[in-house]
């Protein structure tokens, strides 16, 4: 039940997030302000080799919470068992109200850094590993700098160890730009890996 193997999709049919099959049956069972949530119905052959097809799904439609409690439990299917019958797991939802796209700006870790400089040292200019370079804090932590896109840059290893605690002027050095926050990413470009197979044919970058 606690599982996030249930794929978001909004109206538009575009992966926005992914739930807790929990989760899931909630959101189809008690909409809230919003219509309750739709699961899909997905269906697969076999293929010459005796295994289903994942890949190309036969048939996909959309059912509400009732309709779906009737649903058979093939296979393929995960279920849930309850005092009167067993239910098939939802792997796919849609919320028929919601069209937007949710974006998400990157977190400042040492690797987020790394591609957002395209490992460009941000003093000399010149591009340096991952495992020669490490993110300086322009204003360092030990006067007050926060781990923030707008204070972290990537830097040759061996000059962010001759600037210490300085400020920059402070070391005889110049940043060649300044450094940003990047753009936030659709989450739907985001999304690329899938915690079940029937995801596959709904996500942009598999």
């Amino acid at each position: 039940m606690n599982k996030p193997i249930v794929l978001q999709l909004n109206a538009n049919w575009m992966p926005i997030g992914q739930k807790t099959v929990k989760q899931a049956i909630i959101a189809m069972t008690s909409g809230g302000n919003s219509p309750p949530a739709l699961a899909l119905d997905i269906a697969y052959e076999l293929n010459e080799h005796g295994e289903y097809d994942f890949s190309t799904p036969s048939y996909i439609n959309p059912v509400g919470w009732n309709e779906w409690m009737t649903l058979e439990v093939r296979d393929y299917d995960f279920g849930i068992s309850t005092i009167h019958s067993k239910i098939r797991v939802p792997t796919v939802l849609i919320a028929p109200s919601y069209r937007h796209v949710p974006s998400r700006t990157p977190r400042s870790t040492k690797y987020n850094v790394f591609n957002r400089d395209n490992g460009i040292c941000q003093y000399t200019g010149k591009y340096v590993s991952r495992g020669k370079g490490n993110v300086d804090h322009i204003l360092p932590v030990s006067r007050g700098g926060k781990n923030v896109w707008s204070n972290m840059v990537w830097c040759d290893a061996t000059v962010n160890s001759k600037k210490g605690s300085k400020l920059p002027h402070e070391a005889g050095l110049r940043l060649i730009k300044k450094p940003r926050e990047p753009i936030a990413t659709p989450i739907t470009v985001l999304m690329s890996d899938a915690n079940h197979p029937s995801w596959t044919p709904f996500l942009i970058n598999r």
